[in-house]
């Protein structure tokens, strides 16, 4: 849980280092326009370590870092051409960090929810805490199992951490698993990295 100035450049100093990054938003809804990011989540994949950054939640009892200026900090590691990035939808959340901050999003190489809709047209979900559930084994309980219709700035700062780091960590997971699968099947793998993602 990064919530101070120092601490937040220690990460940015370790994600510099870092050839692929998780990224995501989180929200306090998903409406790409009058919706608001209350915090980043990062993975360093190298380093495996996963941070969450908080800017707005209600949660009182911990410090945050002020929006803006985590914002401008993490401008340079989205829009780096060195770092590709992987996320789960990451339409959304290129959509937030460009609506919220006017942040493009430089160097996506890989979407794990158009990945599975490549492996596999009929998945009932494409969410990622079933996906992870069904394909990693990894029981994992969806957002609203867990706080049911809260935005996530009322989510306490701990339950937050715990939330968020695990979704880069099975996002990262993920993708190695589709990425195995996808280069036994034909050139699945070629058709998603040089057609699907771009």
């Amino acid at each position: 849980l990064v919530t101070r100035k120092e601490r937040l450049d220690e990460v940015i100093s370790i994600l510099t280092k870092e050839s692929i990054v998780v990224f995501d938003v989180e929200t306090t809804g998903t409406d790409v326009w009058s919706d608001k990011i209350v915090g980043h989540v990062l993975s360093a994949t190298d380093a495996d370590i996963h941070f969450y950054i908080p800017t707005d939640h209600c949660d009182k009892t911990i410090n945050q870092l002020d929006r803006d200026y985590v914002a401008e900090k993490l401008r340079p590691i989205y829009e780096s051409e060195s770092i590709e990035f992987i996320a789960h939808n990451s339409k959304f959340d290129i959509a937030m960090l460009r609506n919220n901050f006017e942040i493009d999003l430089r160097n996506l190489m890989w979407d794990t929810m158009e990945a599975q809709f490549l492996l596999n047209e009929n998945e009932p979900t494409y969410a990622l805490k079933p996906l992870a559930t069904r394909y990693l084994r990894d029981n994992s309980y969806t957002y609203g199992d867990l706080f049911g219709n809260s935005g996530f700035h009322e989510v306490p700062l701990k339950e937050a951490l715990a939330y968020a780091a695990k979704d880069g960590d099975i996002t990262y997971k993920l993708y190695k698993f589709q990425e195995h699968h996808m280069k036994k099947v034909g050139n699945t793998y070629d058709s998603f990295t040089s057609v699907e993602m771009p």
